[in-house]
């Protein structure tokens, strides 16, 4: 059946408490399993908990009319997800939380192949901000894999840029992209492990596409994932704003197709990261200018190390400061 909650409840299922990530398959499960749609949440439904469920089948048919394992874009704020198994819906989550003052929380829950059914603009997502921000919202210590979009996507609205959104400690293997990241103010995503195995198909694995301010990308680890023209970060304006300020620091990338990978930006900061076996460029610089490497170690990169296509009149002619790096 499909679930519909229009106010504060709590749903505790068989496994409320016991990590989702963790579970195996003789753990006695609560399964929420329907093609029109799992949990939906709509105003006044505020601080909602759901934990330890198994949360699967939305929108798996073609015409379903709901394809999420839960669905909570509709103006609910604090919204707790805990102890889940998502897997096998079109999307897992499609949420946001407008209001700051109502935290919310997703944590240790196992997002597995999201991609069923068929094919639209967010199908093959595990989590989908929507319609709002996602304001004082923690992303953490959950596990993806094999989600054919993204594994989270900030989206969101361009007029109402999220706040105090935190990506981190979260565990991505083989999904096509690890963060899609727009339209937010000082996120942070920090301290997760983005892993590609061999002849899986691959986007970026971190991707400013354009609408942050201040975001910060620090101390993740990115490996593997040779798909040409991808990298392990890629910043990147694909909107009409212009990212401001991102800061890329301190991760470690190796056996990408590109390490990282900066065009049509100015003002990002890329230092102290560590970059291994390439195989096209470990950085790469393209278009614009005005933008800080510093400190960086690259090796083994089948084309270059580093690699600066601008102009002007900052190092060696580009229009970049390089200082401190090694290559």
């Amino acid at each position: 059946e499909t679930i519909r909650v229009t106010k504060e409840l709590t749903f505790l299922g068989a496994q409320a408490g016991r990590d989702g990530r963790f579970r195996n398959s003789l753990a006695k499960e609560s399964v929420v399993d329907s093609v029109s749609g799992d949990f939906i949440l709509t105003s006044p439904a505020n601080k909602v908990k759901i934990d330890g469920f198994t949360i699967s089948g939305a929108g798996a048919i073609a015409g379903s009319p709901n394809a999420y394992g839960i669905e909570a874009f509709q103006g609910t704020s604090g919204l707790v997800v805990s102890n889940n198994i998502i897997k096998g819906n079109r999307e897992g989550m499609n949420f946001q939380n407008p209001d700051g003052t109502m935290p919310s929380l997703i944590q240790r829950n196992a997002f597995s192949n999201n991609s069923t059914g068929i094919a639209g603009p967010e199908a093959g997502t595990g989590i989908f901000i929507s319609n709002g921000p996602a304001n004082n919202t923690s992303i953490t210590n959950n596990a993806f894999t094999g989600h054919t979009q993204t594994a989270i996507n900030f989206a969101g609205d361009a007029a109402r840029p999220s706040v105090g959104l935190s990506v981190t400690r979260n565990l991505s293997i083989d999904d096509s992209t690890f963060v899609v990241a727009i339209n937010s103010k000082a996120a942070v995503i920090s301290q997760n492990a983005i892993l590609v195995r061999a002849n899986t198909p691959n986007g970026s694995g971190i991707l400013d596409f354009g609408s942050n301010q201040d975001l910060s990308i620090d101390s993740n680890l990115v490996y593997g994932g040779s798909t040409a023209g991808t990298s392990g970060i890629r910043v990147r304006n694909l909107t009409s704003t212009t990212s401001t300020n991102t800061k890329v620091t301190n991760n470690a990338v190796y056996n990408r197709f590109n390490g990282v990978r900066v065009s049509d930006t100015s003002g990002a900061t890329i230092s102290g990261n560590t970059i291994s076996s390439s195989s096209n460029d470990g950085i790469l610089m393209e278009s614009v200018g005005g933008n800080s490497f510093l400190r960086n170690t690259v090796r083994a990169s089948t084309v270059s190390d580093c690699s600066d296509t601008t102009s002007g009149t900052g190092t060696a002619a580009t229009a970049d400061t390089w200082t401190g790096n090694s290559g």
